[in-house]
């Protein structure tokens, strides 16, 4: 299921090649202009004027490390609001401070059934408690309702749909955030290099070392660690879909039992559109986000993943995220 159009990116000025260097930025953003240059045939100059270009026009916002948090001992909440009726500037006010917190690691924008999504990282469940306590404190008379679950797992998977040929996206990298909970011991070394992979994954380590008042061999040292703990699991482009056209929808299943799951979670792996599954206790047994341009690709992709359920599918809601925040999995 491909839904490639090539007049959408040649609408904002885009290629083939475009389309090919963000996905290889998308799959590990600290390889080399010439490494990606020798995989798509061209050379490194080339590739070098498209990034500064992408960068320059806006389709990249950043580059980021995904970090497996759960492993350094951090767990993660999500929250689901839905507002009473506000003006713009009252549910700005909450918004804003909501992406101004540290702890919070991913927010969006919905329509739907709830006006806005959050998650947090947080030390225990009586951190999370605190820090609701003072969400509430702030803004609890123009919150309706709030829907908290714990969340237990994503499944971030590249963005093949970037991709002109269904064939080139069958073996896409794809990373599990939550896969297993530790303590893992790191040096405020590893720490403060860790805090600027998650925002600055693509700066040189020379950059990084003047940056942070280390030594590159430090920073070296440091980045090996990490990768070889699993703490840090790839190095990804955050790119700006909307400026691209695609919208973020958001489906969550409810099933009678999970016989299921496997076999939706292999379709999801395979689906270029598909980019996060999620687990969490509470709310859905089986949630998937996808990028696409129109609601009938839409549709097309829920109607296979409720045919794949079959007599299993209890019931089943979406929502559309249109407006994504930074993604930062280290706070």
């Amino acid at each position: 299921m491909h839904f490639w159009n090539p007049a959408t990116f040649r609408e904002q000025g885009l290629d083939e090649l475009d389309c090919k260097i963000l996905y290889a930025l998308d799959c590990d953003c600290r390889q080399s202009n010439a490494a990606i240059g020798k995989q798509l045939r061209t050379n490194k100059n080339v590739v070098n004027y498209r990034i500064n270009k992408l960068l320059e026009n806006g389709f990249i916002d950043r580059f980021y490390a995904v970090v497996d948090a759960p492993r350094l001992g951090l767990q993660s909440f999500r929250i689901y609001l839905k507002f009473s009726t506000l003006d713009e500037q009252k549910r700005q006010e909450i918004i804003s401070y909501v992406t101004g917190t540290r702890k919070v690691w991913w927010s969006g924008n919905i329509d739907g059934q709830f006006d806005f999504g959050f998650l947090v990282w947080v030390k225990d469940t009586y951190e999370f408690k605190d820090f609701w306590l003072e969400f509430l404190a702030r803004f609890q008379d123009r919150v309706e309702n709030a829907l908290i679950s714990i969340y237990t797992g994503l499944y971030t998977y590249t963005n093949a749909f970037l991709l002109p040929l269904p064939q080139e996206t069958r073996e896409r990298p794809f990373q599990v955030v939550g896969a297993a909970f530790g303590h893992v011991e790191i040096s405020e070394t590893d720490r403060k290099v860790l805090s600027h992979l998650t925002l600055h994954a693509r700066d040189p380590i020379v950059s990084i070392a003047k940056r942070l008042g280390l030594s590159p061999v430090s920073v070296r040292h440091a980045m090996k660690k990490l990768e070889k703990l699993g703490i840090v699991l790839a190095y990804r482009a955050q790119i700006n879909f909307s400026k691209l056209g695609y919208t973020m929808y958001k489906l969550n299943l409810r099933l009678k039992n999970r016989s299921k799951v496997k076999s939706l979670q292999e379709f999801a792996r395979t689906c270029p559109s598909i980019v996060y599954t999620n687990e969490a206790v509470g709310f859905a047994d089986f949630e998937v986000e996808l990028f696409v341009q129109t609601y009938d690709q839409f549709q097309a992709v829920r109607a296979a993943l409720l045919a794949l359920a079959g007599d299993t599918l209890a019931a089943y809601t979406h929502f559309i995220y249109y407006k994504v925040h930074d993604v930062q999995y280290f706070p």
